[in-house]
């Protein structure tokens, strides 16, 4: 039997006593997990709105001394660059993404880098002119942030992936 002075002061006295201290512990381990909750869905909510405007063109595969112009929201970002495809990777020479610490565009052709002031929306309005035929494609970010544009076909493609892209 357990001796009295070696028994904690929470299971001390009658059942009804410590069943009820067990009850305002586990109510107030209820309340600490609630709001441990509240703050990491306020965190998660607070990651997304800093995503909010973060997408990428990438312009893949099938082009060879293609004269392109590309166009995001009525903003003229690629104008008349001759874009080349790896054939063994699918990689092309030129490429957009938008950097949402700095709010701007950052276009890459043949290695350089140029950033363009930009304000993003959640949507994308791409224009794009391969060889003097005009293509035009919606896209809301919400359905993938991710934007592959292929010249593999008689037309130009566009596909949206909600997933990064990778190219080997």
């Amino acid at each position: 039997m357990a001796n009295k002075e070696n028994t904690p002061n929470v299971w001390r006295g009658s059942p009804k006593s410590w069943k009820t201290k067990l009850i305002q512990m586990m109510k107030s381990k209820s309340v600490l997990l609630l709001v441990i909750l509240c703050l990491a869905s306020c965190m998660n909510r607070k990651l997304a709105k800093e995503k909010e405007g973060i997408f990428l063109i990438a312009i893949g595969d099938c082009f060879h001394q293609d004269t392109i112009s590309l166009s995001i929201n009525d903003f003229l970002v690629l104008d008349k660059v001759i874009i080349n495809s790896d054939f063994s990777t699918g990689v092309s020479n030129a490429g957009v993404y938008y950097d949402s610490k700095s709010n701007e565009l950052v276009k890459i052709v043949n290695g350089l880098q140029h950033r363009i002031p930009f304000a993003a929306k959640q949507s994308i309005k791409l224009f794009v002119i391969k060889n003097s035929k005009e293509y035009l494609f919606h896209f809301q970010l919400s359905k993938g942030r991710n934007i592959l544009v292929e010249g593999c076909e008689s037309k130009i493609k566009a596909n949206q992936f909600k997933k990064q892209m990778t190219f080997e």
